[in-house]
């Protein structure tokens, strides 16, 4: 919720700029509306959406908005931002057998070269920046209340022991 709040206010001061400068009507993005991606079918849209110079100038502004810190936290914040924890779990960076490789996505390189480009240390950000999106994507089966939940969830243990536990 966070991260949306900022996202809000975000387009907020661009759009004040933007009414500043003299333009009277300041557009969304064609983008806007795919952020984060939902589904699988989404993210092939995007892919195709991509191949398109402006749509993807408009995903390395929108990337590059995302609000600085280390590299760990502005990784995370821009894959929160551009994938949902949904698509997050049928997803992992390389593929395996029952989830879809983001890294052959076109959206991995635009990450990967935007949020390298924020950084002074350029070797070590491209590093970093990989080794916290596999991060990111093996927590996302964490994200709805952590390995506690999911491990004492058991449909026969009584509540009280359960939270007892």
């Amino acid at each position: 919720m966070r991260v949306a709040a900022i996202d809000e206010q975000l387009n907020k001061y661009h759009d004040d700029i933007l009414l500043s400068a003299g333009d009277q009507s300041p557009t969304k993005p064609r983008w806007r509306p795919w952020f984060p991606l939902q589904t699988v079918t989404d993210m092939m849209k995007m892919e195709q959406t991509l191949q398109n110079e402006n749509c993807k100038a408009d995903v390395v502004a929108f990337i590059q908005r995302t609000p600085a810190g280390t590299i760990k936290e502005r990784t995370r914040c821009c894959l929160a931002r551009t994938v949902s924890d949904h698509l997050s779990r049928q997803m992992s960076r390389q593929g395996t057998i029952i989830k879809q490789p983001f890294r052959t996505a076109s959206l991995w390189a635009i990450i990967l070269e935007t949020l390298a480009e924020c950084y002074t240390d350029r070797e070590n950000s491209i590093t970093s920046i990989p080794n916290q999106c596999v991060a990111w994507f093996q927590n996302a089966r964490d994200r709805r209340g952590g390995r506690s939940k999911r491990r004492y969830t058991c449909p026969d243990m009584p509540l009280a022991i359960m939270t007892s536990i």
